[in-house]
């Protein structure tokens, strides 16, 4: 009763409604939302007078000390006041000294110096259900696998996904740490000197086990090595294991590699190799985690060595070849001890990534999966070295490079049955050694490195004699790897080279050219009159592109062709025989032509095996590209300029035509004008049928019927239809027939039947196939071989792509949303293959007026002119492949705007 009549229950309502305002956003480790009062917050509204106020509702004779109150107790004097319990203050928790740092009650059972009775165990139920807002976790250096209750909120103020997702057992976070609960990395006087943190959330307990085994081991050695992640502790939440590791703010390395140009500054490159050299340091710290302790020696090994798993932290200078390295993630790293001065050093084999595995951690039989596999740190040093053959080759081809050899490996790999269906197939070795693929990519890479780039060549040296080799006792250990790094990385600064590779002195190589060589005019072209007045812009003896630069690219002499003469820079073929027929002396040369002469193949000289061949005779020398014959015959400064014609004029010519009447003579003269410029071409109608398009789908349709029955009466193979959502299935139309009563309005048909479902963001990637497996393949011998592709019974002929798509392609602004890549490759191809600029015509055809699709196929249009592409000289040329325009705007423009820019110009 006492306490009833001091009760003040504004003391208590303030507080509550003070609580319900202030409350913080904080989360659990799965991201659900947990709130709570900091304990700044507690402490401001608990000033003296709401202290005295609050004892005075319930404990109006305590001598309890304020001071006490506020230094030792705020969190559970917060709790009593919000329970309305301020009476037990004294006699359960002062005389127990149940103060803040004993709190929050995560055990269901009160603890030992919990007074008993019932009434006490209520006292107990009703604190600990209420605790939870004011006790958030304190994220300090005394974490290690501390189990923490449910219902604890973790005090992150911003949290950003960075890896997994939904599914997936094992996500990363960036979070942002409340600096009042942050004690990880602090100053002199207790304030965080950093907020940023990474959160590991695993569900895999005993990958969490090996992560904070391996990380307990390094932090705890008496130098930790920099170029690993810092790992600041570890706690348990429910099913999720969590570590608190360093937040590397450039990402991991396949990122990296993804985003980032290579370097073509000779600074730049030392530098950035520099900077790479850091991941050896980082195995090098993982292996010598080996410290004597009494008799016993701890060995380390990672056994995941991945781009992924190698992070980088941005340098201070702003260069994106300046970064730290860092290794991470030891889910399949082994820890252990062993005797000291012991010979066997090895560790347990936890089945790590497939791709950059060393042939003794293969698993690609059922037996090899079967029972324990002991591997040795080395294993590190081959997956090291296998990330590195990579990055070779980025730096000599960029992306896609990279994306070529991992076609090569694998393809190869298929060579092995036992391999197949392995998830093995695109690692660097055969189980046992070295795939001769790898070698022979790495000497094209030596043989194209600008003369500058010793390092680069140095670091192939290194590569194949010290890290990729089958035979685990001839690779080097990490240390000497660092060593002999740090003598080349000297010397190529220098200018120094004592020793250059081997590799600079290639072996000739020979390719299967399908078809006849032709000695005279292209065999497939008969209607085709080649001139050199017939190409725009063009003057004899010049290459078939506008060169940005000055000068005009060089012609090679009588040479043996090395590896990088079949391939061209980004992993496609020089020696088609389109390439081949397009040389062949449809113009009369001004000076007797140099010849390449293709003997012995790469791939059999690499392994040590030898191959023999007829040698074939090859001109180097680049002509212009034809125009077709129904195309101007000069320059199309003379031809004459084409009509305006709209889409409401062809639909009207096609059912007209249909309709077998007469059609007036404009119009009938229009578009045989028009069929004059295209004749001779292929055309390919790719149509986006994502989720955004289908409020188009009619007016689709519509201009596809319209478009289609002009293209086909010029183009007697049939037009083709290719779907955005299955862009390596091209449809074709039957080849033309009288009133054309088969060829499109069959396509129509399966164009009606679509359904425009799929999501808009899939157009990036879909074009990236479509361009890599459709029409690259019909450029490129050797882009068939690789995807074993049969080749055409007669070559291709010239090909126009209309894309009808509303460019609303993904929400990132920007650019083009990626399309931009596949598009910049396929320049990239001809302007290195000597392919000219009118054998492939890109078309972007917008329906709508999106104003974020508008800004995309602007960007596209004059990325061509804008962008500079090297040959193989080292002369950069524009490419201009693509137009654009609204499906609303002059068609004749959308069909030959590329292929004729003084008419581009014109049309507008």
């Amino acid at each position: 009763m006492e306490q009833m009549d001091h009760l003040d229950a504004s003391v208590f309502h303030g507080f509550a409604a003070f609580v319900q305002k202030n409350l913080r956003a904080g989360c659990d480790a799965f991201g659900q939302p947990r709130r709570y009062l900091s304990r700044q917050d507690q402490l401001d509204y608990f000033e003296r007078r709401n202290v005295l106020a609050a004892l005075k509702a319930q404990l109006p004779h305590s001598s309890a000390s304020i001071d006490t109150i506020r230094e030792k107790y705020p969190g559970v004097f917060s709790t009593l006041v919000f329970c309305q319990k301020i009476h037990c203050l004294e006699s359960y928790f002062f005389r127990s000294s149940l103060h803040d740092d004993v709190f929050p009650l995560d055990s269901d059972k009160p603890p030992l110096a919990w007074p008993e009775g019932p009434t006490t165990n209520d006292l107990f139920a009703t604190i600990q259900k209420h605790q939870w807002q004011f006790f958030p976790l304190v994220f300090d250096r005394n974490l290690a696998r501390r189990t923490v209750a449910p219902d604890v909120a973790l005090p992150v103020l911003e949290r950003e996904l960075l890896q997994g997702g939904d599914g997936h057992e094992t996500n990363v976070y960036k979070i942002k740490i409340d600096p009042a609960y942050n004690k990880l990395e602090v100053d002199d006087h207790g304030d965080p000197t950093q907020d940023t943190f990474a959160l590991k959330v695993q569900l895999d307990s005993n990958s969490h086990r090996n992560e904070v085994k391996a990380y307990t081991v390094i932090r705890n050695m008496s130098n930790p090595p920099e170029y690993i992640v810092k790992y600041y502790g570890s706690f348990i939440q429910g099913e999720a294991h969590c570590l608190i590791l360093e937040h590397a703010d450039g990402g991991n390395f396949l990122e990296y590699l993804k985003k980032t140009p290579p370097p073509s500054d000779p600074q730049d490159r030392l530098m950035f190799w520099k900077s790479y050299s850091g991941y050896i340091k980082g195995i090098r710290g993982v292996h010598q985690a080996i410290q004597s302790i009494d008799d016993e020696d701890f060995l380390g090994l990672h056994g995941d060595i991945k781009p992924d798993n190698m992070l980088l932290m941005l340098g201070k200078s702003g260069s994106p070849y300046e970064f730290t390295a860092k290794i991470t993630d030891f889910g399949h790293s082994d820890m252990r001890s062993v005797p000291a001065g012991a010979r066997n050093r090895k560790g347990i084999d936890r089945h790590g990534n497939q791709q950059y595995s060393a042939p003794e951690a293969s698993h690609h039989t059922l037996d090899l999966e079967k029972g324990p596999n002991w591997i040795e740190p080395t294993a590190d040093i081959f997956a090291l070295g296998a990330v590195t053959s990579d990055v070779i080759v980025w730096m000599g081809q960029g992306l896609e490079g990279m994306k070529r050899y991992y076609i090569l490996r694998k393809q190869a790999i298929q060579r092995f049955q036992y391999f197949r269906g392995s998830g093995y197939s695109d690692c660097f070795h055969n189980g046992v050694d070295l795939l001769p693929e790898v070698k022979a990519m790495h000497a094209e890479i030596a043989a194209s490195l600008p003369e500058y780039d010793i390092i680069t060549r140095q670091m192939i040296k290194l590569v194949e004699e010290e890290m990729l080799l089958g035979p685990i006792e001839k690779r080097s250990p990490a240390d000497k790897l660092q060593r002999t790094f740090d003598l080349y990385h000297e010397e190529a600064t220098r200018g120094m080279t004592p020793q250059r590779p081997a590799l600079t002195t290639l072996p000739a190589v020979s390719l299967p050219l399908e078809g006849p060589i032709s000695t005279g005019t292209r065999p497939w072209s008969a209607e085709t009159t080649v001139t050199m007045a017939s190409v725009p812009n063009s003057t004899p003896n010049s290459p078939p592109w506008s060169p940005v630069g000055a000068g005009q690219r060089a012609t090679s002499q009588d040479t043996t062709a090395t590896l990088d003469g079949i391939f061209d820079h980004h992993g496609k073929a020089l020696c088609s025989s389109d390439a081949l027929d397009k040389q062949q002396g449809s113009c009369p040369p001004t000076t007797k032509p140099p010849t390449t002469r293709l003997t012995t193949d790469a791939l059999a000289a690499a392994s040590g095996s030898s191959s023999s061949g007829p040698d074939v005779k090859v001109s180097s020398r680049t002509l212009a590209p034809s125009l077709p014959a129904h195309g101007p015959k000069t320059s199309t400064s003379s031809a004459p300029p084409l009509p305006r014609l709209d889409l409401e004029a062809l639909s009207k010519y096609r059912k007209l035509k249909e309709a077998k009447k007469d059609v007036p003579k404009p119009l009938r003269d229009s578009i045989a004008n028009l069929q004059g410029y295209i004749g001779g071409r292929d055309h390919l109608i790719y149509i986006d049928d994502s989720d955004s398009m289908s409020e188009h789908k009619e007016s689709v349709i519509n201009a596809f019927s319209a478009l289609a029955f002009v293209a086909n009466e010029a183009d007697k193979d049939g037009i083709e239809l290719v779907f955005a959502s299955d862009p390596t299935t091209v449809l074709r139309g039957k080849p033309r027939m009288p009133l054309r009563k088969s060829g499109t309005k069959r396509l129509a048909k399966i164009l009606r039947a679509r359904e425009f479902k799929k999501p808009h963001k899939m157009m990036p990637s879909q074009f990236e196939l479509f361009i890599t497996r459709v029409i690259l393949p019909r450029i490129t011998s050797t882009w068939r071989s690789l995807l074993r592709i049969p080749s055409p019974t007669s070559p291709k002929k010239d090909t126009t792509v209309l894309i009808f798509t509303d460019g609303r392609w993904a929400e990132s602004p920007g650019r083009a949303a990626g399309v931009e890549i596949p598009v910049m490759t396929l320049m990239r191809q001809l302007v290195w293959n000597d392919i000219g600029p009118t054998r492939v015509a890109l078309s972007f055809v917008q329906f709508g007026d999106d104003p974020l699709g508008k800004e995309r196929l602007a960007y596209l249009d004059d990325c061509g002119r804008e962008r500079q592409f090297p040959d193989k000289s080292g002369a950069k040329h524009a490419c201009d492949i693509v137009d654009t325009g609204p499906i609303t705007g002059n068609i004749c423009k959308l069909f030959i705007g590329s292929i004729a820019p003084d008419n581009d110009n014109d049309m507008g």
